[in-house]
């Protein structure tokens, strides 16, 4: 894998197709499981407010015609605002879970910066003057946590704490698949709702299979017992079969 993203933009912006786009990321950028990219989908989660136990729906909400249009009109200067200090027990504590005071600087930072929005244009492309600007503010604050050592937990590779290039590829790429997320309408109340249901099935069904398949060992076990004890031999000889069981309609589990 090379060091740093320079190709991922090979004719200056991004493939149009999606299935394009992240064949290019697998190839110049480290996989979502890698520590990189987990401490920064992670750390954007959190400065959108996707971290609560119950996620805020603010981030799907796009900016205003008027607010893209004053984001267009902000100078790159906005950027060079000093971060407040964050505070010692923000990073002393060696976890992987990103504190909200990291969402509450980001969100002070904006708006001493006068930039009008929390979140991504998601309707807009990676590289319009909105998306560019959010994405380095993001990458300003995690910059800064990493260098207050917030991150000890997630084993960063040093090369790549310090390759701006590949944590913008990696921000990206948590974009698009976000983006494609929203499109498919994967956050919305009822798909969420039966995704639970469908996950509380599955869990149901292996308890029950898990459970049958014990029950069904121990029958065998006493069975087998049963039959090699000496009392048994002055009965008979008693077969050791498999028990059986009739089949079981799923579908009625609910």
């Amino acid at each position: 894998m090379p060091s740093s993203p320079r190709s991922y933009f090979p004719n200056g912006k991004p493939p149009t197709s999606s299935r394009k786009l992240h064949k290019l990321f697998s190839t110049v950028l480290p996989n979502s499981n890698a520590p990189i990219s987990r401490c920064i989908a992670s750390f954007t989660r959190t400065l959108l407010e996707l971290n609560l136990k119950t996620p805020s729906d603010k981030w799907m909400q796009p900016p205003s015609p008027s607010n893209l249009l004053t984001a267009s009109n902000l100078p790159d200067s906005i950027l060079l605002h000093p971060i407040d200090n964050i505070p010692p027990s923000a990073t002393t504590k060696v976890t992987e879970k990103i504190p909200p005071i990291y969402h509450t600087l980001f969100i002070h930072d904006l708006n001493l910066s006068k930039f009008p929005g929390l979140t991504f244009a998601w309707d807009e492309p990676w590289e319009g003057n909105w998306n560019t600007l959010l994405s380095q503010f993001i990458l300003k604050h995690w910059s800064h946590a990493n260098q207050a050592g917030a991150f000890k937990a997630f084993h960063i590779d040093p090369t790549h704490s310090s390759n701006n290039l590949l944590q913008t590829g990696i921000l990206h790429r948590w974009f698009v698949g976000r983006k494609n997320s929203l499109r498919l309408g994967q956050h919305s109340p009822q798909y969420i709702a039966n995704k639970k249901k469908s996950q509380k099935k599955t869990k149901l069904r292996s308890q029950v299979s898990l459970e049958l398949t014990t029950l069904c060992f121990t029958l065998l076990l006493l069975t087998f017992n049963y039959s090699s004890s000496p009392s048994s031999k002055n009965t008979g000889k008693i077969l050791c079969q498999p028990c059986q069981f009739p089949p079981m309609k799923w579908s009625s589990l609910t």
